[in-house]
């Protein structure tokens, strides 16, 4: 389910803002590997424009989610769509079409090229002038990316990596974001720029993000709506001023 018996009574979904982003509504979801389900019957909704959190704790189903929804993971139950398309059985290369970017854990990078090369490696086909152009872009909410375009990707600190992985998603201008753990690794004030970073992009843009985080009171900050996940199911959604120390405890500890 998405919605229990404590959501706030200010909450709805009339209320969430809406942008240019892509919609993503997800109705009765289940996948898993082989035999073993972990999604049960997953049922959320990311509005236009908006920030998304998936919370939950170890195992409880967040990368699998979004590695369904970019079509790493095949659902053997439910509903995808994302503008209103269906995108059940879409392969990855098929969801960057549709405008879906998914950045996974870790700082996915190409150390023996450069920066620039890595983010042309993930845009193939641009013009000179194009490239350059969206790299100027990235600049405004990645400033390290046009210094370092030059730099060897291997070079870069943990904090310059994450920039650069995080650019490789957002230099395809992509309508809906699907990002995992991106503060695996990261120091805290890296951490805190680097989701701030984030809220820029998503103002700047209007693209809608689904963000699964562990550093759940640092992701607080930049969010529209925190979803619950815990063993496989929705247990709660809330509005990030909304979300208190027992609802965490009950979320992570339940």
């Amino acid at each position: 389910m998405i919605l229990s018996d404590k959501k706030p009574a200010t909450c709805s979904n009339s209320a969430m803002p809406k942008g240019p982003g892509a919609q993503l509504v997800v109705s009765r979801l289940q996948s898993g590997y082989g035999k073993r389900v972990v999604l049960k019957e997953i049922s959320l909704e990311v509005p236009a424009g908006t920030v998304v959190a998936l919370i939950g704790p170890n195992g409880s189903g967040k990368s699998t989610m979004v590695k369904t929804l970019f079509g790493l993971v095949k659902p053997t139950n439910g509903t995808i769509d994302v503008d209103g398309v269906s995108s059940v059985g879409l392969k990855p290369m098929e969801m960057v079409k549709l405008g879906v970017v998914y950045v996974p854990q870790g700082n996915r990078v190409f150390s023996d090229l450069s920066v620039g090369q890595n983010l042309s490696v993930a845009v193939r086909g641009l013009s000179v002038a194009e490239m350059k152009r969206r790299i100027e872009e990235l600049g405004e909410v990645l400033p390290a990316i046009v210094t370092l375009k030059d730099r060897e990707a291997g070079t870069l600190s943990g904090g310059e990596k994450q920039q650069v992985s995080l650019a490789m998603g957002l230099i395809k201008k992509p309508k809906l974001l699907l990002l995992d753990e991106p503060s695996l690794g990261l120091a805290p004030d890296v951490m805190q720029e680097m989701f701030a970073r984030l809220r820029r992009f998503n103002e700047h843009s209007g693209t809608s993000i689904l963000i699964v985080e562990h550093k759940v009171r640092a992701v607080l900050g930049i969010v529209d709506r925190v979803i619950g996940l815990r063993r496989g199911e929705i247990v709660n959604w809330w509005l990030p001023g909304d979300v208190g120390k027992d609802d965490l405890k009950d979320l992570f500890l339940g």
